[in-house]
């Protein structure tokens, strides 16, 4: 099995070896064969700063118009990507829609290449489209440490909180809300249109009941805010192959927000739009104070083909999507904000991204083998610390004066980079010298151990979440008032299948059952 995955003899670091076989069970849908149907793989080399030391285009391919199309009628989407993440011979990474390639074209480049394989299908992960994106903790501090007033984002979930318990009542608030977060092939306007009441009808309500409840637990444990459509996104990074674009800028072409209020979609696919302005840009996880970066997005005519991305340039000191987080182009999505209020002033100077170089890996002169790839997941799954390194992060950064800019918080932003890279490098941070907190602070929610009642703007988040959530349990009918039947969905007959009704039922709630003990589903 492991020789007809690929090559992966000239690797001689565990991680790395156990990574580049992790690539072949990455969930994919099949597309196109190379050389097979005609299409050409072209190589492009790879575009670097002068020192060589940072690579601009890290991860990033390119794919003709023609086969884009072709590709995306294979997967069965309604509207050509812009960008597909793939696998294809041993390369991982993203194709971008390059108008210069000729039908049957695609090209791959060093970067991308992982490992030699004699797989010739090109099989697609995921694709560029419009998004909505989320305010999280590490977001909020990074932010509110650059100057952003604590009322911007106390609004923000005041806005939210209204719109989620509105949910509830509002049948086209429902509808939305069931529409972008159970996503079954089911035409939910459709159901609206049809009288179906999705705040009344049982089994829906409960769908959305449930929805309503996860979205709320998200809000108090991770201060997970959506932010406006027409203002932000989450988009997959690519890079400008034309080399219009300057260090600092960015372009931006995004599918308007629908603003139907009968209309189950989120985006218009047919009204795009492009960004002018102050943008900022950063990528999850982001714990450095230098991990957020304000940009500017132009208009360019030589780039509008590309829509629902974030397009960086080729050219400056250093690639912006290694400015965060130690971001690349192989797939990674981008936080991407252009509403004012989120926006730092240009007073305020932005912290200097940190270095996020990898460390050597740690290589064997012999053969791995099997019992090095056990050693390897049991020495993972010992030192896996990423969780510790993020909560003494968040603790400290609630704590210490100068929060996400202190050296406590410095030192564990980089250890978290270090972590990331680990499984592929072998090489673990070391964290002797640090002092885990003594207590958390009130939003970190942990039961467990000493809290305390936490000043900061998370502190005050988590404080409205938990009272609004108080107040919709106190407020709620103590009795779910028994559901009325319709009769006009009673079919001439019904009684006679009544007893088969209720046998099939049955059968169907013990499996039910059966599956939610498996899983350790309690309800």
């Amino acid at each position: 099995i492991r020789r007809w995955m690929g090559d992966f003899s000239s690797i001689r670091c565990v991680g790395t070896y156990v990574s580049r076989m992790g690539q072949c069970f990455s969930t994919s849908l099949d597309t196109v064969g190379i050389t097979v149907d005609g299409i050409e793989c072209l190589e492009k080399d790879d575009i670097q700063t002068e020192e060589k030391s940072y690579t601009f285009t890290d991860g990033i391919g390119g794919i003709s118009s023609q086969l884009a199309r072709k590709v995306t009628i294979k997967i069965g989407k309604d509207f050509i990507p812009s960008a597909f993440q793939i696998r294809y011979a041993g390369c991982k990474g993203v194709l971008a829609v390059d108008k210069s390639l000729g039908e049957k074209q695609l090209f791959c480049r060093p970067s991308m290449r992982k490992f030699q394989s004699s797989h010739r299908r090109l099989e697609v992960l995921q694709t560029s489209r419009p998004q909505a994106v989320y305010l999280n903790h590490q977001v909020i501090m990074l932010l509110s440490n650059l100057g952003i007033s604590d009322d911007v984002f106390m609004s923000l979930l005041e806005k939210t909180l209204d719109n989620l318990g509105g949910t509830l009542l509002d049948e086209r608030l429902a509808m939305r809300q069931l529409s972008s977060a159970v996503k079954r092939g089911i035409s939910y306007r459709d159901l609206f249109d049809a009288g179906v009441h999705l705040t009344v009808e049982p089994f829906f309500r409960s769908l959305n009941a449930a929805v309503y409840r996860d979205r709320l637990m998200q809000l108090l444990m991770k201060a997970r805010m959506q932010l406006p459509l027409e203002s932000a996104r989450l988009m997959m990074g690519v890079v400008d192959e034309t080399g219009v674009l300057e260090y600092g800028q960015v372009f931006v072409q995004y599918s308007a927000a629908s603003n139907d209020p009968r209309s189950d979609k989120e985006f218009e696919l047919s009204d795009k739009r492009v960004l002018k302005g102050p943008v900022v840009v950063t990528r999850n996880p982001c714990l450095h104070p230098g991990d957020v970066r304000r940009l500017v997005a132009i208009d360019t005519p030589k780039l509008r083909h590309l829509v629902d991305c974030v397009v960086f340039p080729k050219t400056g000191q250093r690639p912006h999507p290694s400015e965060m987080a130690g971001g690349d182009l192989d797939g990674d999505l981008y936080f991407v904000c252009w509403y004012k209020p989120l926006i730092p002033s240009q007073e305020i100077s932005l912290y200097d991204p940190m270095d996020y170089k990898a460390p050597p890996k740690r290589e064997d002169r012999t053969e791995i083998t099997s019992a090095d790839m056990t050693q390897y997941i049991v020495d993972y799954i010992r030192m896996d610390i990423l969780g510790v390194i993020d909560n003494s992060h968040k603790a400290l950064a609630d704590k210490l004066k100068k929060g996400v800019q202190s050296e406590e918080c410095l030192f564990l932003a980089e250890a978290h980079s270090y972590a990331v890279d680990a499984p592929k490098t072998g090489q673990w941070p070391d964290l002797n010298g640090l002092k885990l907190p003594k207590s958390y602070p009130d939003f970190m929610m942990k039961t467990d151990k000493p809290t305390y009642r936490s000043k900061k703007l998370l502190g005050k988040l988590y404080r409205s979440c938990r009272s609004f959530k108080k107040l919709a349990e106190d407020s709620a009918p103590k009795e779910i008032t028994k559901p009325c039947l319709d009769p006009n969905l009673l079919v001439a007959g019904y009684r006679r299948f009544l007893d088969e009704a209720k046998n099939v039922y049955q059968e169907y709630c013990l499996r039910l059952d059966h599956i939610m003990g498996i899983y350790g589903i309690n309800t």
